[in-house]
């Protein structure tokens, strides 16, 4: 029974991949296994052919431009064959000088010049793709702190103003770039020095904790048998934080799925 709820964890991760992947814009927001990932391109209406996808665009709309002809109207032989796609054909007479008695022959047509006309305007082209939590490292210290498989690291610099030059005093808001002592040379003269006693960088950061994530196990490896238990840990309902991969004190088929994405 373990092994084909495994089996089917792996078909219903790869149903999302695909499901979210042919996700229109609304679908993908309208589904919590899926992220948008929006690509803005600028585009013009004159690449617009068709009347339909003309109108749907705000900025666009389709001029319509249709000229009549009558086939009768052109006077030669070439003039009347360069519309001949459109019915038109010369008819020759022998009778009489030139052209006498000859015409071009086929009634009348019109042709559509009609073009999509209107502003520049963006095209999201973006797709759907499955949504995964960030890695530690893109966590900021709140996201961290969230998150039982990652650990922030505090790490603060302590330094004293007075070895600042001016303008890396001036960026730094504990620190004041000021008149140290006037001397004699001329009035009002002084040397400058950073003032303000000691500032702090924080260079804090956030990391994976010591112990894997998924591997429940306990060998150093995350595969088929973190999943089973993993399974089992459902099955019988129970808890292990090990394998709780969203945090959210529950294991269900959420944790199943992100723990085979890392097997992926």
């Amino acid at each position: 029974m373990n092994f084909k709820y495994i089996i089917h964890c792996f078909i219903f991760l790869g149903t999302l991949y695909s499901q979210c992947e042919s996700y229109n814009i609304e679908e993908c927001f309208d589904d919590p296994y899926c992220i948008w990932e929006e690509n803005l391109v600028l585009q013009n209406c004159d690449s617009q052919e068709n009347e339909l996808l003309c109108n749907s665009i705000n900025e666009c709309s389709w001029d319509i431009q249709t000229t009549y002809y009558s086939c009768s109207n052109f006077g030669s032989s070439s003039s009347c064959g360069e519309y001949s796609d459109f019915g038109c054909s010369w008819e020759w007479s022998w009778g009489g000088w030139g052209n006498h008695g000859s015409s071009c022959e086929g009634g009348g047509f019109q042709i559509d010049n009609s073009i999509c006309t209107g502003e520049d305007y963006i095209l999201d082209e973006g797709v759907c793709i499955l949504d995964l939590p960030p890695e530690c490292s893109e966590m900021d210290e709140s996201q961290c702190e969230d998150d039982f498989s990652c650990d922030w690291i505090i790490d603060i610099d302590v330094g004293s103003c007075y070895s600042l030059t001016q303008s890396q005093c001036n960026s730094n808001s504990s620190c004041n770039w000021d008149c140290g002592f006037y001397h004699g040379s001329c009035a009002g003269c002084c040397w400058y020095e950073c003032s303000g006693g000691t500032y702090q960088t924080d260079n804090s950061y956030c990391e994976e904790n010591n112990y894997n994530i998924g591997d429940i196990n306990n060998d150093f490896e995350i595969n088929v048998l973190d999943i089973i238990q993993t399974v089992n840990l459902i099955l019988y309902n129970e808890y292990n934080i090990i394998v709780d991969m969203n945090n959210d004190e529950i294991i269900n088929i959420q944790d199943v799925i992100l723990l085979i994405n890392l097997i992926l």
